[in-house]
């Protein structure tokens, strides 16, 4: 108390003078032990308004944070050394390049926070600057940032691609490895959405083979094992979900990173989600959701979400769902809303709320297109295709209730339920076969066979059925590949 009375009674430029002082007595004591001590220079020296020697501590601070798993605290102390940086009115070459470093750095606690609208917004307002330094190592590290800030924000995969393509190549004229690897990891997921995965593969091989002159950075091996993982989900390959999960997972264990772990968990939970082992699948994913940063656990909540839809567990899913969404809401995660969505209107449906289903889904439908995510827009096709099958099989079989509170749609598609249903069916398999999507192409022919053996048309359905038994043997997908020939056998 009596300290704080004096320190107030204190003429500013005397309390800047102490702080000066403190700051550079501690500067010079902690020396070998700076680690320890970087909030606490950080502090002295922006009371001294020393501010080169604040930016410098803050950002040191901040780094400290993210190891930490301090999101907040690094949060603060990143927001506040740009603060103090961007407001100078004349900067120096040498400060814009800190500058730039300062907020390439923060990209990463935004990534953990799921904040990618606020982090697209920061790259972009930044533009000028990064494009003024004439230096294209860095240039490729801002753009490389920005385009997957523009993948997760859920603007133009093709913009995000743009970036990408733009930062690996200044990798390349400027030799610069870490940029080169970025890039490639950053494409890998990029290119599966827009359905280029041969160039998606080409990409995941030239930033394995980087992973070892960057030995020490390990958000680069999340970046690489997610999107191999990512691949093999979209062609079908199990062995490769396996094998992505098991590598992030031996080496999260080995440098003990909980976040490299909490990437191997989600791997896991998809590796069990194909083989329909529907218990381990929410097990893993549940673990992400307790112990992740922000935006694992979120990512990990919309997959649970997904998981509970196929459980038929739909008022569990509608609550996971719903969470989802007003957390993407609310950061700018245009991306993952756009994904709860299809499987928040699958779940209304599956409640009786088939009109509101059917707009939930149709709008996260024309959003995969018009943001060029081929992959999804053939899952959306297929879940769009799979309502109104089931529309057309339960015509006349319809409850009052239901029926009362869908009555408009009902009318409207009583007569064309299975036209409709063929359409969103073939245009999913198209779709997938044009994307070599194998891993989604499965389900759309079954359903194919369904359609047309309810309609009597025998042949019809023994053809997409023989095709989704081959798709799914393929893709060693055994409980529906026995389903397909199963169906397949009662049409003999």
């Amino acid at each position: 108390m009596f300290q704080e009375t004096v320190y107030k009674g204190l003429v500013k430029k005397h309390r800047r003078d102490i702080h000066e002082r403190v700051g550079l007595a501690l500067e010079k004591f902690f020396q070998d032990r700076s680690l320890e001590s970087w909030e606490i220079l950080a502090f002295h020296f922006q009371r001294a308004h020393s501010m080169d020697k604040a930016i410098k501590y803050l950002v040191k601070s901040g780094e400290r944070s993210l190891k930490k798993y301090a999101l907040d605290a690094s949060e603060q102390y990143y927001g506040e050394a740009f603060k103090l940086l961007s407001s100078r009115q004349e900067r120096s070459k040498k400060e814009d390049f800190i500058l730039l470093d300062l907020m390439i750095k923060w990209c990463l606690v935004l990534y953990y926070q799921g904040r990618f609208k606020e982090m697209n917004r920061l790259l972009l307002d930044n533009q000028p600057l990064a494009e003024s330094l004439q230096d294209q190592g860095k240039l490729g590290e801002y753009y490389a940032w920005l385009g997957h800030a523009n993948f997760w924000h859920g603007a133009s995969l093709k913009d995000a691609h743009r970036y990408l393509q733009r930062a690996l190549k200044l990798g390349q004229q400027s030799g610069n490895k870490q940029v080169i690897a970025y890039a490639c990891g950053f494409l890998i997921k990029t290119c599966a959405e827009l359905g280029l995965l041969e160039e998606s593969r080409a990409n995941e091989r030239h930033c394995q083979a980087m992973l070892d002159t960057l030995p020490d950075d390990y958000f680069l091996r999340m970046i690489y094992y997610s999107g191999s993982g990512y691949i093999g989900w979209f062609t079908g390959d199990k062995r490769k979900v396996w094998e992505a999960a098991q590598g992030i997972l031996a080496y999260g264990q080995e440098i003990h990173s909980l976040r490299c772990q909490m990437v191997g968990y989600i791997l896991l939970a998809f590796w069990h989600f194909l083989d329909l082992e529907m218990s381990a699948a929410v097990t893993c994913i549940q673990k992400v959701i307790d112990e992740g940063d922000p935006y694992h656990s979120i990512f990990a909540r919309l997959v649970h979400g997904m998981f509970l839809v196929h459980m038929r567990e739909f008022e569990s899913a509608l609550h996971n769902l719903n969470q989802v969404i007003c957390y993407c809401e609310a950061h700018g995660t245009e991306y993952m809303k756009t994904f709860a969505n299809v499987f928040l209107g699958v779940a209304l449906a599956a409640q009786g709320k088939v009109a509101a289903g059917l707009q939930c889904i149709e709008r996260s439908n024309r959003e995969f297109k018009e943001f060029h995510r081929q992959v999804f827009c053939s899952l959306s096709e297929t879940i769009l295709g799979t309502v109104y099958l089931q529309l057309y099989q339960r015509s006349g079989k319809i409850n009052f209730s239901i029926l009362w509170h869908n009555i408009g749609l009902i009318l409207k598609n009583l007569f064309v339920a299975g036209k409709k249903a063929e359409k969103h069916l073939l245009q999913a398999a198209q779709l997938a076969l044009q994307t070599g999507a194998k891993g989604f192409l499965g389900q759309p022919y079954l359903l194919l066979g369904i359609l047309y053996k309810a309609r009597g048309q025998k042949e019809k359905s023994k053809t997409y059925l023989h095709m989704a038994q081959e798709i799914f043997a393929a893709c060693d997908m055994q409980v529906y590949a026995q389903r397909a020939e199963e169906l397949g056998q009662t049409l003999d």
